[in-house]
């Protein structure tokens, strides 16, 4: 395994407790605040992590194992099924479904770095574009 691999798995392992101390430490009206008109929250951003936990990660590893062209998601759309959670919640559903991603991406040989897929929006992309779970900045 690359140290790039190694590096994501430790970075990605982190982010489910970070996101618990986060929302078990801040007031809900601070969570739900977005910093400015026009962005996210953190409630937002842990609605969106949670999104492409379920609907992003897992989909494309599976397309590029199986050849298959991409779907394209809308990071703007809503999805009714977390509207209603509790920040507890989500970082519970996130959780369980970035330890998912996790059992998947130790699946990924050095090899499977290279390939390439085309996104229905970009430019031909590599695996490291189109199948890191998450943004590893959060």
């Amino acid at each position: 395994m690359t140290t790039w691999l190694a590096d994501v798995q430790a970075v990605l392992s982190t982010t489910p407790e970070r996101w618990r101390r986060l929302v078990s430490t801040l007031p809900l009206e601070l969570l739900v605040r977005p910093p400015a008109p026009g962005e996210w929250s953190a409630f937002h951003c842990l609605q969106h992590l949670l999104d492409a936990e379920r609907l992003v990660f897992p989909v494309r590893f599976h397309a590029f194992c199986a050849g298959e062209e991409f779907v394209d998601f809308d990071p703007n759309e809503p999805h009714a099924d977390t509207v209603s959670l509790t920040p507890e919640q989500l970082v519970a559903a996130f959780a369980r479904a970035r330890k998912a991603s996790l059992v998947l991406f130790q699946q990924v040989t050095d090899d499977d770095l290279g390939r390439t897929k085309q996104h229905p929006r970009w430019v031909a992309s590599r695996w490291q574009r189109c199948c890191t779970p998450g943004p590893l900045t959060i």
